[in-house]
């Protein structure tokens, strides 16, 4: 059986790799030649559009690996069943389970593999590129210093106002802060000139802090130099607040899950975690559901067996961007929504091949 084994395996891990290459670099063409007026007309250098398709390349992989999962299953199991060596092999008393192992096996490294460019690559890559595409091409100043003008945000309760946040220099300009203390009712504002992040610490320069009973009166007044106020959020996460998840480090969509605990806000952060976890495992989920095709349906040729599986990964693809944005808006729990597809597709397939063995 091993013989059989690294047969299969020949055959499915060079398509698989030149077929993900290929797609990336057709890919990659088609949308240089779409995008090639903006570079031109924005002046951009080829070293900046050579490092954004660089920074393109593993979120990219992650979108067509499970196409390349599909072409490779085609060639390998599709290419015995049609010189009828699947029907030999299953004449001499060999399951279809145990023909597909190696390809089984394949899928879950695959997998495997993909989960962790998708945990810790494909977030810090995505922003890079949003970095290269407004700041260096787009020519937008303020993803070059990472800088936000009239920056409002909110963090553990209190709400911030910063007439300009500088992420380049690690600090804020005229900022105020404003928030009521649970134990007595009273409002207190605070207003600085400027915030410096010091030692993971935002400490707040020249300001004064109002304290105002639940009538508006003010009970107490007090000037500071410097003073440390309790903002969780650091520099690189206050850049990326209100920005897309899909860009956001793991530790990043932790704290915000944490900051909006209890509200609707959280839904996105959740379901994005979800979703990094649950996305490498389309391949796998693929991979079992075009065995079946391939192996088993010995009466239709090549053409007809592929397209039957195209369009069930179709169908699966359409299913779970479903899924994925009711997750996000919170109609569904986003643990349920965003693995529901890879559960109930993995079924499928998994009770086609046991009812063929």
């Amino acid at each position: 059986m091993k013989i059989l084994d690294k047969y299969l395996l020949k055959h499915f891990f060079p398509v698989y790799l030149l077929s993900g290459i290929m797609f990336c670099f057709f890919y990659c063409l088609v949308n240089l030649l779409s995008n090639l007026n903006k570079f031109v007309d924005k002046g951009a250098a080829i070293i900046d559009v050579a490092k954004y398709y660089a920074f393109f390349l593993p979120s990219l992989w992650m979108q067509l690996s499970p196409l390349a999962v599909l072409i490779g299953v085609w060639f390998s199991i599709g290419h015995l069943a049609q010189d009828r060596e699947i029907m030999a092999m299953r004449l001499a008393g060999i399951s279809a389970i145990r023909i597909a192992m190696p390809l089984l096996i394949s899928g879950f490294i695959i997998s495997s593999f993909c989960l962790g460019i998708n945990i810790s690559l494909v977030p810090f890559c995505e922003e890079k590129k949003e970095e290269i595409w407004k700041g260096k091409i787009q020519g937008e100043q303020e993803y070059l210093i990472k800088s936000r003008e009239k920056f409002t945000f909110t963090s553990r309760g209190v709400v911030y106002f910063a007439k300009n946040f500088n992420g380049k220099e690690r600090k804020m300009s005229e900022i105020q802060s404003v928030y009521t203390n649970a134990e007595s009712g009273d409002s207190v504002t605070i207003n600085a000139k400027t915030a410096l992040w010091e030692k993971k610490k935002w400490i707040l320069a020249d300001g004064v802090e109002k304290i105002f009973d639940k009538n508006g009166n003010v009970k107490k007044i007090e000037e500071f130099n410097s003073k440390e106020i309790p903002l969780s959020l650091s520099v690189h996460e206050l850049w990326l607040y209100n920005k897309s998840p899909s860009i956001m480090p793991m530790k990043t969509l932790k704290k915000y899950i944490t900051e909006y605990k209890g509200t609707i806000s959280r839904y996105p952060y959740l379901a994005q975690i979800h979703s990094r976890f649950s996305l490498p495992f389309i391949n796998f989920t693929l991979l079992i559901m075009s065995i079946p095709f391939c192996l088993l349906s010995l009466h239709q040729n090549a053409a007809g067996r592929m397209s039957w599986a195209l369009g069930l990964s179709l169908v699966y693809y359409v299913f779970f961007s479903l899924m994925m944005a009711m997750a996000e808006k919170g109609k569904v729990p986003p643990a349920f929504g965003i693995w529901l597809p890879n559960v109930l597709f993995l079924c499928i397939g998994m009770v086609y091949i046991w009812k063929k063995r």
